[in-house]
């Protein structure tokens, strides 16, 4: 179960996030999965899409680079590199025109072939600071 469920993540994030073919949401994520980013949480996988698309617009050429991927009976947790440069409006931003390669990680529980729960976190003000929107750290 565990290599199907590895397979299923890499799915996503290749076909949905680096390729941009958000319409896989409905065949990879449940209708009901849920959970949390730094963003908030959600509920649907229309946040998904959403997410998905959003981060398209801002950052058209984002790619995500798994360093690391371990799955266990149904969760599969990603180490992953979200890298794209800033050309779009993002978070109410004008574009910065800045690259950005933030560190981040997932957890995604699988049922019935499907993400029904993931979490992501990211090092949000390591994001700030590449696109010059929040103080750099002191030398």
């Amino acid at each position: 179960m565990s290599l199907e469920n590895r397979a299923l993540v890499q799915e996503a994030i290749d076909e949905i996030f680096n390729r941009k073919k958000t319409w896989l949401v409905d065949v990879i994520y449940a209708p009901g999965c849920h959970g949390h980013s730094p963003h908030g949480s959600f509920k649907t996988r229309n946040a998904i899409r959403f997410l998905a698309d959003v981060y398209a617009k801002a950052f058209p050429d984002y790619r995500i680079h798994i360093q690391q991927m371990i799955a266990e009976n149904d969760l599969v947790a990603v180490h992953y590199n979200f890298e794209g440069t800033n050309t779009g409006t993002f978070a109410d931003l004008p574009p910065t025109g800045h690259r950005l390669n933030v560190p981040a990680i997932a957890m995604s529980r699988i049922a019935n072939g499907q993400i029904v729960e993931q979490y992501f976190m990211w090092d949000n003000l390591a994001a700030q600071r590449q696109m010059q929107v929040a103080w750099p750290m002191a030398a």
